[in-house]
C-alpha cells in the first residue's frame, strides 16, 4: 500500500503534467486562430482569458 505522501506526489505530478499539456495545446490553438484571422484582432484593446489555468493566454 502506498503512503499518503506518495499519493500526494503522484497527484502533483499529474496536475503538473495536465497543466503543461493544456498550456501547449492553448498555444497551438491560439497561434492557429491568430494566423487565420491575421488582422481580426487589431481593434481589440483588451482580451481576457477567464478559463482558469496558469495564464498561458497573456498576450
Amino acid at each position: 500500500m502506498s503512503s499518503p505522501g506518495t499519493k500526494v506526489q503522484a497527484a502533483r505530478t499529474t496536475i503538473e503534467s495536465f497543466n503543461a499539456t493544456m498550456a501547449c495545446t492553448a498555444k497551438i490553438v491560439v497561434n492557429a486562430i491568430l494566423s487565420h484571422y491575421e488582422n481580426g484582432f487589431v481593434v481589440v484593446k483588451v482580451l481576457v482569458d477567464v478559463g482558469g489555468g496558469i495564464g498561458v493566454m497573456k498576450l
